[in-house]
């Protein structure tokens, strides 16, 4: 099957699932289930779900107690899928058990992908952390203060019932049982302290007293830095501690004390870290506990088995030390057997006298030559694996590491082993998002320059057509060259929705505001439905309230795009009747309003359930419609997501063997100075002629352009246009250059993309030509395959003065000749 998932390898991840679904609505427009289209095989071994017991089934059907989990995935992943929104979030599976860190986002109402990686072990991880918290003494917490009074704990950590006898799920939308409980002499002293931390964000700190019902009065110190949110609140990141033994036997306590104060600011800085500062973080935690506890290095090790050695990752040096780390990094591990001994029993390797240590110890060699004394290492554990150790290193004199010292280092190995695992799962999760987008424009990429490749020799089967048609033919040939040029066109009208609609999935499709003239723009809408709808013996009416603005500011060729695909559809699935196009304005002020346009038709109709697939890409209602009508499904899909940029959207009112009306409405600034309400006479444009020079000047037309075929069919054009034309032929830039200099063309039809100099340096090279020698400004026309926008512009800043897409039609052709050579 060609998936998505073939498409980009990144899904093929053994890491990232992933699952393309459709949203299912009851009658009322809720979502009720949804299905699934596609998935990859991490998604299978993720979640043990089987892509062939689930593809095109809902999940109701897969995990029917779904319905009653506490978060409702349906509702949740509606609102993504109606909206066209996009989110990420944790979540817990109870039908699955696992947790997944999940991102969706959805780019076509009613279905909707999901991105998610297993994050069970992070959260275990996060388990770890709370636990690691629990050994230390006081409570790690974070408080939110707002301006109105409102304030709350958003995060305790359980030590919070030891300092305050009160559960963490107690405050955690109302602090106020926490200050009922301080000392009557001290709560107003805390109150000003944190209202001045507040306005000052500056670090909040104090001793104070709480009666607790249990353990009575109790001596508390809190620290904690503030934070400045968005919505005015402040964030305090903290932490409390019971001190009432301290305050008896502060000596005693003291290093104890300064320990906490040490933890808490460790602790607090990796809740909320970006990756961005993780590094910076690291480093100021290793030259706070190394400063702390007296030692000369800190320094945080990775092991590399497949490279049998470890490395230094980051690393902190007391001033005057000799780092030395350089040669330690690539230390082989089987030098180190007994050092890893210990770290995969979890053990710490204490060494405080490294002189002491047999003179045969390889171990010994290694920490004499780096001048280290005494020595502790804390192995860094996850998921049972040891992948590395924390270490402090004295140096300049041995020293005796105490168990609270001890402690320190596996509380930071602890902390800093969850704080990898979270990094790590957020960059797999922010590649996944990236990659899947690159990949969604490298296909929206691929299908525009498909399409640019395509209309280069589709310009020699039209343009050749078209001639041909114009020879004297036989009936039989005649219908074949009619047949052939007909298809042609359809390939092409095919060819550019496709291309349209990648432009608007890559983002590439901008519109235009310019002032326009709405009954000029209708009734080229008209004309061009005209001739089908004749063919069918159909009424065309037109309809205009008269208080329309004649002129609005808008983007004219989507406007039209818009409005002759309506129409068009309309005239293609009606049979008998009348194709009505009916046009109304609401003003908002003097200057801006909505214009509502509507196309009604006694066509087929469409059935309420098929009416949900009009708006999706390469379908129609249904499959006999597909078949009968023909069409990729693309036009309205393309004229949706053009409406949408309007900032509006297409509607459908129908009903079976009656009829539709599709509508829209836009907003948009109109000039009142005219108004619709007295429409002249209607008829069909004359067909442009250009001016007969025979007995004047013959212009000279120099075509630039390296396809032979190319060439042979604009010359034979021309030749049949203007026969006193005279034409010269170059086949890249510098034939062309080099003309000019002896010969000074009307008219240049300038091929973009050609051999030795393409045609954007050949204008700027003329152009720098024509100033050079005062001559008369020459008109150029681009000649291209491509259509973006983008190659438009970069055209014209060249120096060029028109464009011409290929296929050259004639008519078009015609009328840049009309338009150039009109004044010779």
């Amino acid at each position: 099957m060609n998936s998505f998932t073939n498409y980009n390898p990144l899904l093929r991840s053994p890491i990232v699932g992933y699952a393309y679904h459709r949203l299912m609505l009851d009658a009322h427009g809720t979502p009720v289930d949804y299905e699934f289209l596609e998935v990859n095989q991490t998604f299978e071994k993720l979640t043990g779900l089987s892509e062939k017991d689930i593809i095109n089934r809902s999940i109701r059907t897969i995990l029917p107690d779904i319905l009653h989990a506490e978060f409702d995935w349906v509702g949740f992943y509606g609102q993504i899928a109606l909206t066209c929104g996009e989110a990420s979030f944790d979540q817990f599976s109870e039908p699955l058990q696992r947790w997944y860190r999940v991102h969706v986002y959805s780019e076509e109402k009613l279905f909707f992908t999901t991105i998610f990686i297993d994050i069970t072990e992070s959260k275990q991880h996060d388990r770890l952390l709370v636990e690691l918290f629990s050994q230390v003494p006081g409570v790690v917490y974070q408080y939110r203060y707002h301006g109105d009074g409102r304030h709350y704990f958003p995060f305790a950590s359980a030590q919070i019932w030891d300092v305050y006898e009160v559960s963490a799920e107690q405050v955690r939308e109302d602090a106020n049982i926490l200050f009922e409980r301080l000392h009557p002499d001290d709560h107003q002293q805390v109150i000003d302290s944190i209202i001045a931390s507040a306005k000052t964000l500056r670090v909040w700190e104090c001793d104070y007293r709480v009666r607790l019902p249990t353990k009575g009065e109790r001596w508390l110190r809190g620290i904690a830095k503030p934070q400045a949110l968005n919505d005015g609140s402040v964030l305090w990141h903290g932490y409390i501690a019971d001190i009432t033994d301290r305050k008896a036997t502060e000596l005693i306590l003291h290093e104890q004390y300064r320990m906490q104060d040490l933890l808490m600011q460790i602790a607090t800085k990796y809740i909320s870290i970006h990756s961005s500062e993780l590094d910076a973080a690291l480093i100021d935690s290793l030259q706070a506990m190394g400063e702390f506890i007296g030692v000369d290095r800190a320094y945080i090790s990775t092991y590399i088995p497949e490279n049998d050695c470890y490395r230094h990752s980051h690393a902190w040096c007391r001033t005057g030390v000799k780092p030395q780390f350089t040669e330690l990094e690539w230390v082989s591990l089987r030098k180190t057997a007994r050092w890893l001994d210990h770290h995969r029993r979890g053990q710490t390797l204490n060494i405080p006298h490294v002189a002491a240590l047999p003179l045969d110890d390889p171990f010994r060699a290694i920490l004499s030559a780096q001048q280290i004394q005494s020595i502790l290492l804390v192995p860094m554990i996850n998921g049972g694996q040891t992948v590395g150790c924390v270490g402090f290193d004295a140096v300049e004199q041995r020293r005796d590491f105490s168990e609270h010292e001890e402690l320190l280092l596996k509380l930071f190995a602890g902390l800093l082993v969850n704080v990898q695992n979270r990094m790590r799962l957020e960059r797999h999760l922010q590649v996944a998002k990236e990659e899947a987008e690159q990949a969604n424009r490298a296909k929206s990429r691929f299908l525009a320059n498909m399409s640019h490749e395509i209309r280069t020799p589709l310009n020699g089967v039209i343009g050749f057509t078209d001639l041909l048609q114009q020879t004297k033919l036989n009936p039989t040939q005649e219908q074949y060259v009619r047949n052939a040029n007909v298809s042609a066109y359809m390939l092409l009208e095919i060819i550019n929705d496709i291309l349209d609609f990648s432009k608007i999935e890559a983002d590439m499709m901008k519109l235009e505001r310019i002032k326009i003239d709405l009954l000029e723009l209708v009734k080229q809408c008209i004309d061009i439905i005209t001739y089908s709808a004749e063919q069918k013996n159909l009424k065309l009416l037109l309809h205009l309230e008269p208080n329309v603005p004649r002129f609005i500011f808008t983007d004219a060729v989507r406007l039209k795009q818009v409005l002759v695909n309506l129409l068009g559809n309309a005239v293609k699935f009606t049979l008998h009747g009348e194709v009505e196009l009916s046009i109304d304005y609401t003003p908002l002020d003097a200057h801006q309003g909505h214009v509502r346009f509507a196309v009604r038709d006694t066509g087929i109709g469409i059935a309420p359930h098929e009416q949900q697939q009009l708006f999706r890409a390469f379908t129609q209602a249904d499959s006999s419609t597909t078949r009968k009508f023909g069409g990729t499904g693309l036009g309205l899909v393309i004229a949706d997501l053009i409406v949408q940029k309007m900032g509006s959207k297409i509607c459908v009112e129908s009903e079976l063997e009656k009829g539709s009306i599709f509508y829209f409405e836009i907003t948009t600034d109109v000039e009142h100075e005219s108004t619709i309400d007295a429409q002249p006479s209607y008829g069909l444009q004359p067909s442009l002629v250009l001016k007969d020079h025979e007995h004047e000047h013959a212009p000279i037309v120099l075509i630039a352009e390296d396809v032979a075929i190319n060439m042979f069919l604009i010359e034979a054009i021309i030749q049949r246009l203007l026969p006193s034309a005279t034409i010269a032929k170059t086949q890249n830039g510098q034939e062309a250059l080099a003309f000019c200099r002896q010969t000074w063309p009307d008219l240049i039809l300038m091929d973009v993309q050609m051999p030795e100099m393409d045609g954007l340096e050949a204008t700027r090279a003329i152009r720098v030509l024509q100033e050079a020698h005062a001559a008369r400004h020459v008109p150029i026309v681009a000649l291209t395959a491509g259509v973006l926008k983008e190659e438009q512009e970069r055209c014209l800043a060249a120096g060029m003065d028109a464009f011409l897409s290929k296929p050259v039609r004639a008519e078009r052709l015609q009328a840049i000749m009309r338009q150039f050579l009109e004044d010779l």
